[in-house]
């Protein structure tokens, strides 16, 4: 019995084969990801109508360590999506001012923090952001760990301190801004000591949104304060705007 063969491909129709494979891993891989799109502005469009949001006002996209993040605003809201998720994170606006965000990066422990500026005044040019962190803490090192216990208060409430008498840590930081291209300012804070574990703690609790929305300091584990200053061309002072934990 004559066993039957596949008709040998020309040059052409192996070129067609070897792109048809290829488009359809691609869409198979696009299928993995629930069909996100690739641009920013896109998904971020698609995201409004998914969650029934919008329109909003988009302020920018901008780069994290390691995410793609995109904010918008709409009405008393600003919106915050990371990249390719489904959901937004919402963050009150304010009304006729400036309204600084904390980014809710998820990459705990790098000592990172990115603070985003929606309804900058206009005419912004330039912008710097000064931002103070300061706790109480006691640490303990052993060979292979380093074990901290920080509160923003002095006294901790229904317990004590594990490793001896707390140490009072505050540091200021000042950056500048990056203006995006639709017309938000994005701030990128980082450790001034990499090998500073306390400093790396700290900062990586900084961008923590149960820190700013807990109103009992005996209850928060650090308090944050900071304040952006807008510039024009000349350098003259347009505006600015401040967040800070409550007392």
């Amino acid at each position: 019995m004559k066993k039957w063969k596949l008709p040998r491909l020309s040059r052409g129709g192996k070129v067609l084969r070897n792109l048809g494979a290829a488009v359809l891993l691609a869409v198979l891989t696009w299928g993995f990801t629930e069909f996100r799109l690739l641009d920013p502005y896109l998904d971020f469009r698609r995201t409004e109508r998914a969650n029934w949001v919008g329109p909003s006002e988009i302020q920018g996209v901008f780069q994290t360590k390691y995410d793609r993040w995109a904010v918008g605003t709409c009405g008393d809201q600003v919106l915050l999506q990371i990249d390719h998720d489904t959901g937004f994170s919402y963050w009150p606006r304010k009304e006729t001012e400036t309204t600084l965000v904390p980014v809710p990066d998820r990459r705990m422990g790098q000592g990172d923090v990115w603070v985003v500026a929606v309804d900058v005044p206009e005419g912004t040019s330039a912008a710097r952001l000064e931002l103070t962190v300061s706790f109480w803490y006691t640490i303990l090192r052993e060979e292979d760990a380093v074990h901290l216990q920080y509160s923003a208060s002095r006294e901790i409430p229904g317990g004590e301190w594990k490793f001896g008498a707390p140490i009072q840590w505050k540091r200021t930081y000042q950056v500048p801004g990056e203006r995006l291209k639709d017309g938000g300012v994005v701030f990128h804070v980082s450790v001034k000591d990499e090998e500073d574990d306390v400093e790396q703690s700290a900062l990586s609790r900084a961008s923590d949104w149960e820190v700013w929305y807990t109103a009992d300091q005996a209850w928060r584990s650090i308090d944050c304060a900071m304040e952006a200053v807008f510039y024009d061309e000349t350098g003259g002072e347009l505006g600015r705007a401040a967040l800070s934990t409550p007392d």
